[in-house]
Parts: C-alpha cells; structure tokens; sequence
C-alpha cells in the first residue's frame, strides 16, 4: 500500500512542475515552490534546511558557485589520492631503478635525485636545498654537525 501511495505522490508531483520532493533520501516531504525566486525550504519532516537552486544543505556563508567549486576540488582531490594511493608497473620499475643507482626523493617535492659526485649537499630542481644522506634541511641536519 506505501509502495502505490509513494507512486501516486511522484505521479501528481510530475504533473505540476512547480511541487517539489524534499532532496533528503528516503524523505517522502512534498511542496509547492512559491516563485523562481525562492531559493530557500524547510522540510519540516526532516527538519533540514535546502537550497532550492544547487538542491543541497543551505549555505549561507557561500553562493551557490563556491559550493560547487567546493564539491568538485574536493572530488578532484578524491581522485588524485585514489591515484596516488594505485601502484602501477612503472611504479615498481622507477623503485628498482632508484635503489639500484641510489637516487633518493627531494624530501619537498619527492623528485627522484641522483648523486654522482661531489658533496652531500643537494639542490633540487625545485630549489629545496637538502642532505644526499639524511634528507634534512642542508646545513641544519645531523649529517653536518658531526662533521
């Protein structure tokens, strides 16, 4: 009976363009958008706060556009730590390379660096300046003290 009273809602709902569902999962709530101007509804079954444009939790300290960005960065940064934590072949075949020439990571940037002669003392191609031995901070790491 739920499930045909559920379909006879959404039938009348589709029907009149400006009813509205409550965008909370599993909330059944029904309304009447008053105007395209209205921008803000209060499901009082829910008791959750909608922003009728982006159909999301009210924000009032940001616009619909910084929202937005908001969700994507945070999907896109999702993605590049999905990424980041994936290894792949080439992954592998760059460790092997790097513990058979001895090339260790610039402890910033995490570029691959090979030394192959002179000092300890390293400068990245990101300009971090670091201990060939340590990975500290040149000048400021434990290798240079004992010397």
């Amino acid at each position: 009976m739920d499930r045909c009273q559920k379909f006879e809602w959404k039938k009348i709902r589709d029907q009149h363009p400006n009813m509205l569902e409550c965008p909370t999962q599993g909330c059944d709530y029904l309304f009447f958008k008053e105007s395209e101007a209205q921008t803000y509804h209060y499901c009082p079954i829910c008791n959750t706060e909608y922003c009728l444009k982006c159909e999301i939790v009210y924000h009032v300290e940001q616009s619909c556009e910084e929202v937005q960005a908001e969700k994507l960065r945070k999907a896109l940064e999702a993605k590049v730590d999905e990424i980041n934590r994936s290894e792949l072949p080439e992954d592998r075949m760059l460790e092997e390379w790097a513990g058979n020439v001895g090339a260790k990571r610039c402890t910033r940037c995490k570029f691959w660096v090979q030394k192959n002669e002179g000092c300890n003392h390293m400068t990245c191609r990101c300009g971090y300046e670091f201990c060939y031995v340590c990975g500290g901070v040149y000048q400021k790491c434990p290798c240079v003290q004992r010397q």
